[in-house]
């Protein structure tokens, strides 16, 4: 009996340190799949400014447009994504669409240009809707010619 007692140990030892590496991993895919709306969105405001300035010679600001920060909704599209023809896929309301984890700002530096910010939304409680942690963000910055970059990657 006492055999099968220390075998019956060992067996969920190991079934448990199984269990933590596949979290761990399946943890890491999910956050990296996340990420990669903010990647996509923050180039495509690059292409839509780059647009706009070739008609306008000039770059357009655009307040904070996404997902919840702090539970307070930024979902109303604010008159610089409007003039750059920036469209979330996501509306409120909408059936069939998925939230943003993501919420988005263009700000004009005194140089000629532009940095696009993409910082995950929280909810009411702070907690992140990308990083699985309190208090933890994960945030994106492009200037204008480079690829955007994670500068906070889920980091409190």
């Amino acid at each position: 009996m006492r055999f099968y007692t220390v075998r019956l140990i060992y067996i969920s030892g190991i079934i448990g340190v199984i269990a933590f590496v596949l979290y761990s991993a399946y943890k890491s895919f999910i956050i990296r799949g996340f990420q990669a709306e903010a990647r996509i969105y923050t180039a495509y405001i690059g292409v839509l400014q780059e647009a706009f300035y070739l008609e306008e010679q000039r770059f357009v600001a655009m307040e904070n447009y996404g997902a919840h920060r702090d539970g307070d909704s930024l979902c109303q599209r604010p008159k610089g994504a409007l003039r750059l023809g920036f469209r979330l896929g996501w509306r409120e309301g909408v059936s069939g669409t998925k939230p943003l984890r993501y919420f988005y700002k263009v700000e004009l530096p005194a140089s000629d240009g532009y940095q696009v910010r993409a910082q995950s939304g929280s909810d009411t409680n702070r907690y992140s809707l990308v990083c699985f942690d309190e208090f933890a963000n994960d945030v994106w910055h492009k200037d204008r010619g480079k690829d955007p970059i994670n500068v906070n990657q889920c980091e409190s």
